[in-house]
């Protein structure tokens, strides 16, 4: 299985943009199972994040919050098998990750292992960081970007 995260500040369209690789994964015949990592306490139900990474296509959606966060990602996972994991979340971890910024500047430092920026009119983002910069209605370039650059879930420790 093969990691990758989308990472941001809350407000910049990562829901949105994990569920558009999900449906863009699931029509290229590939698998995805997802975690959310957030600070917050998970809602349940219907309408929440992992609830709407289900919708669009996710095999199984997990939320990885306070009362779990000690669990490694292959602990959580478990024994099920699947081409991707996507983490929403863990913005300082060491996964190569997209960076969504919605419609915001980037700011003076990105996290580790961006490789690309998400924003919502990319034409109005200064390159600051020589990494490609994409809008988030790109989903084919996006996807092509978590092809070439997501590890194998064996090779992580978180």
């Amino acid at each position: 299985m093969r990691v990758f995260s989308i990472s941001g500040f809350s407000g910049t369209g990562k829901t949105t943009l994990v569920e558009s690789i999900i449906r863009e994964l699931d029509t290229q015949g590939y698998s995805v199972i997802t975690i959310k990592s957030s600070q917050h306490d998970p809602r349940k139900g219907e309408g929440t994040d992992t609830d709407k990474h289900q919708t669009a296509g996710a095999i199984e959606s997990f939320f990885r919050g306070p009362t779990n966060r000690e669990k490694s990602l292959k602990e959580i996972v478990g024994s099920l098998v699947s081409d991707f994991l996507l983490v929403e979340g863990m913005k300082t971890s060491p996964i190569p990750k997209l960076w969504c910024i919605g419609n915001a500047p980037i700011g003076d430092t990105i996290p580790i292992n961006v490789k690309a920026i998400i924003s919502w009119d990319a034409a109005e983002v200064e390159d600051k960081y020589s990494i490609p910069i994409l809008e988030s209605d790109d989903i084919q370039q996006i996807v092509s970007i978590i092809m070439k650059e997501a590890i194998d879930l064996d090779n992580l420790n978180v």
